[in-house]
């Protein structure tokens, strides 16, 4: 007699619209339990509004979701969390002031409100613990833990409060190397323990060695659901893109022009670094790395005019800037220096405004403005242009910012930075939440950039990425310089460890 397995998750024939804009047509899913399910797609295609659906964030115009074979209403996340849904998304808040322990029982039943005994949910959490091997304590302050541990707390709240089936949206996007390997061997752990895990991301290498199932989601329906045995990287890209996209992408070594010097850094110091020094020169990548917190956000944010000098000086173009400096964000970009930010920020464009509005923002008020005082109608034309150069879907200038996907306002911020032809460019995670064909596009642009004279200063977790774009690599630990590498001696592992212990072995 043969046993039918009911799925863990099933969404049917979901529709969903954004005013005019389709989001979903008829998207249909089954994850099954105790397995590990990747879900790819464009930026746009509607993989992170289906699986808000899922978790009781965003209402479905029509179809049924589906839990361990009852069909099931879930009109808030606190719904799914009842019925065993969790999800994890990228940009989480916590109160930082707090343990992990009073973060995690936040939103319990109070049986007293003049006394709560958390010892029970500390037993159990404590279990939790060893079982999966968590690094931190209950006793921990939030703010004192790096990203990737948070993620942890994330994990065991959801389990604490009896996760079946837990939802990750691109848990990958800013981990290094190390980390991602340990949350690769939890996901597996979880799986083991009977946990469905579906981890939305654009990290095919990575999904393509972990799942058991990989769902490809286009134009709003699912159209292919394969275990990763059966297709190579090439073909799923096919399958998300409609042509194979060129992984990874080549790196041809640059010839700098004329050896001059863009940008001369000596000996900055600022909340978070020491002592940093390097050049970088026209038509150079230059990628900084480290651990999270290394102090490689910090240079970029000095650059940028963010963050204060406290001693030391760095010149551009003959400019020389030092603590007492007027320097700001305007003055930098009247000296031509364009910035992207970490998307996790949300710093880039703002939610509220269209997105002919974000395509302009920051140099809205250049003196010689190709808008001529704010003119509406070629802010739109020149954002059109800019959404057709850079594929950014939909093509709806008037479209409020905050309903593009993530990575097609990442591909704005993107777009409008490179615009101005800088002769100083910053990047913080330029790639990060854009599919494959996104970041083939930004690298083709950052290479074309480059051949034309510009310095790229370029902020990545993906060693890979920093493999295939830089010309020469500054490795940071605890705030100073570890190592400055050339590009015909980078390896994965060398970074690796020199990110880690700020040395490599010999």
């Amino acid at each position: 007699m043969s046993v039918i397995l009911v799925p863990a998750l099933e969404l049917l024939n979901i529709n969903k619209h954004f005013d005019a804009n389709e989001a979903l047509n008829g998207a249909c899913l089954q994850v099954s339990a105790g397995s590990i399910h990747g879900i790819i797609g464009e930026n746009g295609a509607g993989k992170s509004t289906l699986m808000q659906i899922a978790y009781g964030l965003t209402q479905p115009d029509s179809g049924q979701i589906i839990i361990d074979g009852a069909v099931s209403k879930i009109a808030s996340p606190q719904a799914a969390i009842r019925l065993g849904i969790g999800m994890l998304h990228q940009k989480v808040s916590w109160l930082e002031q707090l343990s992990v322990l009073e973060n995690i029982v936040l939103g319990d039943k109070i049986d007293n409100y003049f006394y709560q005994d958390n010892r029970p949910s500390e037993i159990k959490l404590q279990l939790l613990i060893r079982e999966f091997g968590f690094s931190f304590a209950l006793d921990s302050i939030i703010g004192d833990l790096t990203f990737s541990q948070r993620q942890q707390v994330d994990i065991i709240r959801a389990l604490y409060r009896g996760v079946r089936v837990l939802i990750l949206d691109e848990p990958m996007a800013i981990l290094s190397p190390s980390e991602s390997k340990h949350l690769f061997d939890l996901f597996i752990l979880l799986k083991n323990q009977g946990v469905s895990v579906v981890i939305v991301s654009h990290k095919l290498i990575a999904l393509h060695q972990i799942c058991d199932v990989i769902s490809v989601v286009s134009k709003g329906q699912v159209i292919k659901n394969i275990a990763p045995s059966q297709v190579s990287i090439k073909q799923l890209t096919k399958y998300m893109v409609g042509r194979e996209v060129l992984l990874p992408h080549p790196n041809k070594l640059a010839v700098t022009k004329g050896e001059s010097k863009v940008l001369t850094i000596v000996d900055i110091v600022a909340k978070g670094i020491n002592g940093i020094n390097f050049s970088v020169y026209a038509g150079q990548i230059v990628a900084l790395v480290g651990l999270p917190k290394a102090g490689q956000d910090i240079v970029l944010e000095v650059l940028a005019g963010m963050t204060r000098l406290s001693t030391g000086s760095f010149d551009f173009i003959g400019h020389k800037i030092n603590a007492k400096s007027r320097y700001s964000i305007a003055k930098a970009r009247r000296l031509e220096v364009s910035y992207v930010p970490d998307p996790m920020l949300e710093s880039g464009l703002i939610h509220q405004m269209s997105m002919a509005e974000s395509s302009i923002l920051g140099y809205q008020n250049k003196q010689s403005s190709l808008f001529g005082g704010f003119n509406r109608h070629q802010m739109i034309d020149h954002c059109s242009e800019l959404m057709a150069q850079w594929q950014i879907r939909p093509a709806d200038p008037q479209m409020n910012s905050g309903y593009f996907s993530g990575g097609n306002q990442q591909k704005m911020v993107m777009a409008r930075e490179i615009s101005q032809q800088p002769k100083l460019l910053l990047l913080n995670q330029p790639t990060s939440g854009v599919d494959v064909a996104g970041v083939e596009l930004i690298y083709q642009q950052l290479f074309a950039l480059r051949e034309r004279g510009c310095a790229i200063i370029l902020v990545s977790n993906d060693l890979d990425e920093v493999i295939t774009l830089a010309d020469f690599v500054v490795v940071l630990h605890q705030g100073k310089i570890a190592k400055k590498i050339a590009q015909s001696q980078l390896s994965k592992q060398q970074l690796g460890l020199l990110m880690v212990k700020g040395f490599a072995d010999d």
